[in-house]
C-alpha cells in the first residue's frame, strides 16, 4: 500500500524555514533605510518650478520603485542560494493508472 503524503505538514515545515535565516528582516530594514534616504535626499533638493513639480514627484517615485524592485530581486536570489537548499524539495508520488483513470472519469462526468 502506498504511503500517503501529508501535504499540509510538508508545506508548514517548509514555511517555517522561510523566516529562519533572518533575510526577511534584513530586506525590510534595507528597504526602510533606502526609502528614508530617498525621502531625505528629496527634501534637501531645491524646489523645482511649479510645472516640473509633478515630473519631480514621478521621478522620485520611479527611483523608489526601481530600488525596491532591485532589493526584492536580490532577496529572491539570496533565498534561492541560502534558504531553499536547507528546506529541501518535495517529490510527490507518481500517479498510478488507477488514479489517472479515476480523475479522467471524474473530469468527463463534469462535462
Amino acid at each position: 500500500m502506498e504511503r500517503s503524503v501529508d501535504v499540509e505538514a510538508v508545506r508548514l515545515r517548509a514555511s517555517q524555514y522561510w523566516m529562519e535565516d533572518g533575510l526577511v528582516e534584513l530586506m525590510f530594514g534595507l528597504m526602510i533605510s533606502v526609502q528614508s534616504g530617498l525621502f531625505l535626499a528629496a527634501g534637501t533638493l531645491p524646489k523645482p518650478l511649479d510645472q516640473l513639480d509633478h515630473l519631480a514627484i514621478l521621478g522620485f517615485q520611479g527611483v523608489s520603485m526601481a530600488v525596491t524592485l532591485a532589493i526584492l530581486g536580490g532577496f529572491k536570489s539570496l533565498k534561492k542560494r541560502i534558504t531553499f537548499p536547507r528546506t529541501g524539495y518535495v517529490a510527490l508520488p507518481e500517479p498510478t493508472r488507477m488514479h489517472r483513470a479515476f480523475f479522467l472519469r471524474c473530469s468527463l462526468s463534469l462535462l
